[in-house]
């Protein structure tokens, strides 16, 4: 039997790459193949291959796990069949590339390999995933072992992205097989892991938008307006409005006349983090120059500041905007 095993595969396997974290002390490695002859002594012919056998230490796996990651998180580097870095074609921009990405650990059937972390919410991950498999395969992510998604089959490069809600909670990638078959590449992968802290465009835009529309930026994009209501979806985004609907939600900048006179009067979304809001003024919408409004009141999430339009003989007109900066 296979006492004390890390990791088996079966059946007519391509190359694939294993890794497994080793106790501390002297250990004993062991690689065994074994024939499951038929009763009458015939079948087997079979052949196992191995190559490229390496050591790391805890620290050299992290590191590596964390770069070709491209992250800033720390990976859990205690799990039976670890993910391994490599290089793969990514769709970056308008082009394709040779990239580092990780790939699950090449696995037996009725096994997984788990890629995790830990992140401290809120805030949201993102990051591209692939897989190769059958159907019945699947490469999924969990947050505190709830499933928020899973893919299978042969798919392309996606970008995805998961909310996270406040409070610790531990993050995993996780390439599971089941009881029999092993289709395609039968692997998986995940690349340019991101986490954002902090209520953010992306934890915003994950919110609201489909799992197709967040591939689509003509949708889903700072500078997109599905709703078509004139403004793009950073401003909707900074000013509480509802990107699909053009139902007048977003509380935008604007004059008013109250017992102080005239005025310019904004909210600001004190939980969003990527964002900036910058009062400025002008005389010719050329030069602008910034200013500081003064805080009036809270609503809930937001400040609402105030500046205040005093009369001016050498400069009549005079023009007011918030910009945004992300």
């Amino acid at each position: 039997g296979m006492v004390g095993w890390h990791g088996f595969l079966s059946g007519d396997r391509d190359w694939g790459a294993f890794a497994s974290p080793l106790p501390e002390g002297s250990t004993t490695l062991n690689w065994s193949y074994m024939e499951n002859r038929n009763p009458d002594k015939k079948g087997g012919g079979g052949r196992g291959y191995l190559d490229q056998v390496k050591i790391y230490s805890v620290d050299e796996y992290a590191e590596m796990l964390k770069d070709y990651s491209e992250s800033d998180l720390t990976f859990n580097t205690d799990t039976r069949a670890l993910w391994v870095p490599t290089q793969a074609w990514l769709p970056l921009d308008i082009q394709v590339e040779i990239s580092n990405v990780l790939q699950a650990s090449s696995i037996g059937n009725a096994q997984h390999s788990d890629l995790e972390t830990r992140v401290e919410g809120p805030g949201v991950i993102s990051f591209l995933w692939k897989v190769s498999s059958e159907q019945k395969d699947k490469l999924q992510i969990l947050v505190a072992n709830v499933l928020r998604g899973e893919i299978s089959g042969d798919t392309e490069w996606r970008r995805y992205l998961v909310s996270i809600p406040a409070g610790s909670h531990s993050v995993v990638w996780r390439y599971v097989k089941d009881g029999e078959d092993s289709k395609l590449m039968d692997t998986a992968f995940v690349a340019k892991v991101a986490f954002y802290e902090g209520k953010t465009y992306e934890m915003w835009a994950a919110e609201r938008f489909s799992d197709q529309q967040l591939l689509d930026s003509n949708i889903s994009g700072v500078n997109a307006d599905p709703n078509m209501n004139g403004l793009p979806n950073l401003l909707e985004y900074a000013f509480g409005g509802n990107p699909l609907v053009a139902d007048g939600s977003a509380v935008l900048p604007g004059v008013v006349f109250d017992q102080d006179g005239y005025g310019f009067t904004f909210r600001k979304n004190t939980t969003l983090s990527d964002i900036s809001y910058v009062l400025e003024i002008s005389t010719n919408l050329q030069d602008w120059e910034e200013v500081e409004g003064t805080l009036v009141s809270i609503q809930g999430e937001f400040e609402v500041y105030r500046y205040k339009m005093s009369p001016s003989p050498t400069n009549p007109k005079r023009f007011l905007r918030v910009r945004i900066d992300k």
